[in-house]
């Protein structure tokens, strides 16, 4: 594969290792608006050797791509403490998820990609410019390249440095040292059944927004975020919450379907909401034309369901 291009900030650096060099840390932490997920796997088995779920206080985070994070630095640091204690872990490079909506990705086609990293940037960013005009100054951007049939597909990523490196602080500070950085939904590839050429459609659903990733094996087609709408004042259901994760699911089903002739594609579900009925997948699959499966965990993790399913980003970073 062509070599990577510089990243002058050591941040989004991270990133771009894990896309191309990943680094195989056996702990890792995920960050929702809401929740602390953190896990360790056995050095010798994929297996979960530990794992943790804390909740957060309230205000401690609000998820941002343009704007500060972490508005309660001290609870959230209690808590990782807490996390590490919990996993018995001191001193360890971790892979870090931070939210999705700390970042904007975009899978980009192209007809040729220049092999030199300098005209790839002037190609990047003038692409950019096009579907981000408006960039704050410490933008930093990390990308693979997938070469696809007929074309070349460049999957995007674009993270502010001081937004990562909030998240980087307050796990420095406890001896937890990212080695790797990435997007939560880059995770559930690692989740599913193998097939090159296979279609599907992997949805990450969080507790307020939802990912989502069309895979033909082994290449992102294309990627999409979008929050979900609360009305001011009002904390949504679930269900209404999962009403507009299976209208976005749905709008992008049409979408590859003129876009990339797509045709009954599967879609697999990773969902932090759960319904009265208990099933987000088979909530979804009523509102669906396709079949919704929920991702399976990747590694023997002693967990309930629900627990699993919240687990999948992360272990699908780390097995």
């Amino acid at each position: 594969m062509p070599a990577a291009p510089p990243v002058i900030d050591r941040t989004l650096a991270r990133l771009r290792r894990w896309l191309r060099e990943p680094l195989f840390p056996r702990a890792g932490f995920a960050l929702s608006g809401g929740r602390l997920l953190g896990a360790v796997l056995s050095p010798k088995e994929s297996r979960v050797a530990a794992h943790v779920s804390i909740a957060l206080p309230e205000g401690v985070l609000e998820p941002s791509f343009d704007r500060p994070n972490i508005l309660r630095p001290g609870p959230l640091e209690d808590k990782i403490k807490e996390a590490a204690r919990r996993l018995g872990i001191s001193g360890a490079d971790i892979v870090l998820l931070p939210p999705e909506s700390c970042f904007k990705a975009y899978v980009l086609a192209f007809d040729e990609f220049p092999s030199a990293a300098a005209e790839r940037l002037v190609l990047l960013n003038h692409r950019l410019d096009k579907v981000s005009p408006l960039r704050p100054a410490d933008v930093r951007m990390a990308y693979d390249v997938l070469p696809a049939e007929g074309k070349i597909n460049v999957f995007l990523a674009l993270a502010r440095a001081s937004v990562i490196e909030e998240y980087e602080r307050v796990f420095d500070r406890h001896g937890l040292r990212p080695r790797a950085v990435s997007l939560p939904s880059l995770g559930l590839p690692g989740c599913v059944p193998v097939d090159p050429g296979r279609k599907i459609l992997l949805a990450n659903i969080e507790e307020d927004s939802i990912g989502l990733l069309a895979w033909a094996g082994p290449e992102v087609v294309l990627y999409r975020f979008k929050p979900f709408h609360r009305p001011p004042g009002e904390a949504a259901a679930a269900e209404s919450r999962l009403e507009q994760a299976a209208a976005e699911i749905e709008n992008t089903i049409h979408f590859l379907e003129d876009r990339e002739g797509w045709r009954g594609e599967t879609v697999h579900a990773r969902s932090l909401l759960v319904p009265a009925a208990g099933d987000a997948a088979a909530f979804l699959s009523g509102r669906l034309a396709v079949p919704v499966l929920p991702v399976a965990c990747p590694a023997a993790m002693a967990a309930a369901g629900a627990d699993k399913a919240a687990f999948a980003p992360l272990l699908g970073h780390l097995s």
